[in-house]
């Protein structure tokens, strides 16, 4: 039997492109059913690039507007967590969360990195999705 097993993804509603490189995931993981995407990612992808991302980031994506659509206690957001490996688009996937909430009326966002260093990386990643979210670097050195 194979302990891993190429990656598709499960809960998108619509077809999008191949992820440039090639994902894995445990097959036990592979063989749990996701739930199903319920936030409409149409204003979004009406507004962005989407040639920036594959199917496997918009599914991310899709599930992180899940959680952050649904009220928890009032006026606080539920959480996503983002686990994925180097190089497979933790950046364009935050950009495009923040730019969903954008979208949504929802206008604090913070995104917080280990390195300023990773400052331009996500300058980038905003612009490589089309967001007009502007980002400032609040830290001094």
């Amino acid at each position: 039997s194979n302990i891993y097993t190429a990656y598709a993804p499960r809960s998108l509603p619509f077809s999008a492109p191949a992820h440039p490189a090639d994902i894995v995931e445990p097959y036990s993981l592979s063989i749990a059913d996701l739930p199903p995407i319920q936030h409409d990612l149409r204003p979004l992808l009406a507004r962005m690039n989407t040639n920036a991302l594959s199917g496997l980031q918009l599914e991310s994506i899709g599930q992180a507007c899940d959680r952050h659509s649904a009220p928890f206690h009032g006026d606080y957001r539920l959480g996503f967590f983002i686990g994925d490996g180097t190089g497979v688009g933790k950046g364009r996937q935050c950009a495009a969360v923040m730019f969903d909430s954008m979208i949504h009326g929802r206008r604090r966002h913070l995104w917080v990195s280990a390195s300023s260093d990773l400052l331009e990386d996500a300058q980038r990643d905003f612009h490589d999705i089309g967001c007009p979210i502007r980002v400032v670097n609040a830290v001094k050195a």
